[in-house]
């Protein structure tokens, strides 16, 4: 996880130096590509070029989504720890059901 999230800080320094436009997802549900390429048409403005502001705010939701995730897990690690030790109150519900919270 940590060389993915390096990686989105390096392609979002990159996409602002260069002044990336367009961004591409290898999850087509995210940047809407079938739909897109749907409204494509010759002479047209092509849809992929969504400008660098969005291109840029796309990139840090990447590397945020990820730098949350890595500190999800390393919470849960310590907890486990501190359970696996007996120290102190477990600050992560028991349960697996979080749709209680």
């Amino acid at each position: 996880l940590q060389a993915y999230i390096d990686a989105t800080a390096r392609a979002r320094e990159i996409a602002a130096r260069e002044n990336v436009e367009v961004f591409l997802s290898n999850h087509n549900g995210y940047d809407e590509a079938v739909e897109k390429l749907a409204r494509m048409q010759p002479g047209a403005a092509n849809p992929f070029v969504i400008g660098s502001g969005t291109t840029q705010r796309a990139l840090t939701v990447m590397h945020e989504c990820a730098r949350a995730t890595m500190a999800a897990w390393t919470a849960g690690r310590r907890a486990a720890a501190r359970r696996e030790a007996g120290d102190g109150d477990d600050p992560l519900p028991r349960t697996r059901d979080l749709r209680k919270y």
